[in-house]
């Protein structure tokens, strides 16, 4: 049987996001999309990072009270977690880490009243700690990207169609399934093509159907095509001047796509119920993103100098006074500096943009990166603040 699902991310912190643009984001992104989850009834998840979802309670309560309706009522859309502050989890420590995860599970109880089941990593960026992680928080399964296995230790689109269990250490694993493309990312950058109109609903549809079918048909096992884009993408494809509509694309893409296929749509928590019994060990690199891994690291040499002293000071004053209520706004802070927006908008590769149909349109904004140096020395302020009472 062949299932689909359509899995995005919601970070409205994103690098390519100004923040005098955010009302776009609902505008052009976040609301239409609603619309189309609340009429297409085609199972998807919706991956928040928390801060997002702070945002959003604060200031666009209306947007969430959508969010919240179509995750708790509708029943098409799942719930899936993303940390709190969107931080490449490989190179920061096991206890950040957490904590990240803990504060965005914090949030999604008050809003949605439960946790999430499933887990995107930022930027995909995975490790072996992160199944052990992963389960210490009662998270039952995570998604990757297809690129990330497909043509290591003899893996192949049969293998991201199939999914499996990751490893981790402390014999740990965890399920985990695959975002649907090729290591040259042809799906997502097609996809960016249907959303301003280049490429037409249906012949993308039948083009991604032929590309896959060879690893999906004349088999006994059940597998899953998902389709990811972050969600904010949809706001940056509306070309000046066109009617164009990147949501009525993407419903008749998908439209277009189960008809010819003959897939029936499926939630990622129920598919993953189907494969445990006999699910095959899937070894993802610990080396990559669908970025170069160089671009976390490219113009943000001072920033990560500056986040490790202020590390020291957060960890010290959480071992000072051990209660998390007085600590909650430090970690925040702390947390949000994590961000791998700031790291990507310093990079050389966001200075250049992003050509998508000979229009380079998407920069880093360099608000992201003045951003995180401002939650720093927040985070050192009320650090230093906590350890002068209590160590004096």
């Amino acid at each position: 049987m062949l299932y689909i699902n359509i899995a995005s991310n919601v970070n409205i912190l994103s690098d390519l996001v100004e923040n005098n643009s955010t009302s776009k984001i609902i505008d052009k992104a976040y609301n239409p999309l609603l619309e189309y989850y609340e009429k297409s009834k085609v199972n998807s998840t919706l991956f928040f990072t928390g801060r997002t979802l702070e945002i959003l309670r604060s200031t666009y309560p209306k947007t969430l009270f959508r969010f919240k309706k179509v995750i708790n009522e509708l029943g098409c859309v799942e719930l899936g977690g993303h940390t709190y502050g969107h931080p490449v989890m490989p190179l920061i420590p096991t206890r950040d880490v957490e904590k990240h995860i803990e504060y965005s599970q914090e949030i999604e109880k008050e809003i949605f009243g439960y946790t999430a089941k499933g887990f995107l990593p930022p930027e995909w960026g995975y490790d072996v700690t992160i199944p052990y992680i992963l389960k210490k928080y009662g998270i039952n399964w995570t998604i990757l990207l297809g690129a990330q296995i497909i043509g290591y230790y003899n893996q192949n689109q049969e293998d991201v169609f199939n999914g499996g269990i990751v490893q981790g250490v402390h014999n740990s694993n965890i399920p985990c399934v695959f975002v649907y493309d090729d290591p040259n990312l042809w799906f997502r950058n097609n996809l960016f093509n249907l959303f301003i109109g280049i490429r037409k609903p249906k012949e993308f549809a039948v083009e991604t159907y032929n590309k896959i079918k060879p690893w999906v048909i004349n088999t006994n096992k059940n597998n899953l095509i998902v389709f990811y884009f972050d969600l904010e993408t949809i706001s940056f494809n509306y070309l000046d001047g066109k009617n164009n509509d990147p949501c009525k694309n993407l419903d008749q893409f998908i439209e277009h796509f189960m008809e010819i296929s003959g897939a029936k749509s499926i939630s990622i928590s129920d598919y993953i119920t189907t494969k445990e019994s006999n699910a095959k060990v899937i070894h993802p690199i610990l080396t990559r993103t669908y970025k170069n891994f160089d671009i976390w690291y490219q113009g943000s040499q001072k920033l990560d100098l500056e986040t490790k002293l202020v590390r020291e000071l957060v960890w010290r004053a959480d071992e000072t006074i051990f209660d998390a209520i007085k600590t909650k706004k430090m970690w925040k802070e702390y947390l949000l500096s994590h961000s791998s927006d700031a790291r990507a908008a310093a990079s050389l590769q966001r200075a250049k943009g992003i050509n998508i149909s000979g229009k380079n349109i998407f920069f880093g904004k360099r608000e992201r990166v003045i951003e995180a140096y401002n939650h720093l020395k927040s985070a050192k302020d009320l650090a230093l603040g906590i350890l002068n009472k209590h160590e004096t």
